[in-house]
């Protein structure tokens, strides 16, 4: 495969990696407010001990901290992450750069500027 043949397939990959990204990020942030609704009943519940309590808040800081990480990073991710037309836009440069390098161009190209020169030295001549 060629280079353009990756960009391609990566074109189409891209959308689905970016859904699957977007599904953990909303996942993470959920948790993180799930964590700080247990932590705040828990924290006013009476009925339970102290321990109990203290016990409960920790195992909800440890999800809030670990999915506030997850979603900073699936953020951070999905903003670099490129669209399917910055991925297209690459392979169309990529093709044109090898049009552009190939003979054929220049031989084509080179009479073309030749022509366009002499056109341009008699009309700044006159």
């Amino acid at each position: 495969m060629t280079d353009i043949s990756w960009l391609i397939y990566l074109m189409g990959v891209l959308a689905n990696l970016s859904i699957f990204f977007q599904i953990f990020l909303f996942i993470s942030i959920s948790l993180i407010f799930l964590s700080l609704i247990v932590f705040c009943v828990v924290s006013n519940d009476q009925s339970k001990t102290e321990e109990e309590r203290l016990s409960i808040a920790e195992r909800g800081f440890s999800v809030m901290k670990y999915s506030s990480v997850v979603a900073v990073l699936l953020g951070f991710i999905l903003i670099f992450l490129p669209s399917e037309r910055t991925v297209m836009l690459i392979a169309a440069s990529e093709v044109s750069q090898i049009i552009i390098n190939s003979d054929t161009t220049k031989e084509i190209l080179n009479p073309t500027v030749r022509y366009l020169n002499k056109e341009l030295e008699v009309t700044l001549d006159e």
